[in-house]
């Protein structure tokens, strides 16, 4: 998951009037964001909740990654 890219999609989606979709992805990159210390990586991996309750931060990646930590300002209600 990539939070930029993400953030972008749930402007889209907010922007075309598909706000519970965009309200559930929104809800999902908060979380996320709230599991890495305010150090937002620019991708992170992941397994379903039940399985693994945070997301796997991919090795390779910037962390912080500046477009990732602002990425959750975009998608505004």
């Amino acid at each position: 998951m990539w939070p930029h890219d993400t953030a972008i999609a749930v402007a889209g989606l907010r922007r075309y009037g598909e706000h519970a979709a965009a309200d559930r992805i929104a809800d999902g990159l908060l979380a996320a964001a709230q599991t890495t210390g305010g150090r937002r990586p620019e991708v992170m991996s992941g397994l379903p909740r039940d399985q693994a309750p945070r997301p796997i931060p991919y090795p390779h990646s910037c962390s912080p990654q500046s477009w990732a930590a602002a990425a959750p300002l975009l998608p505004q209600r």
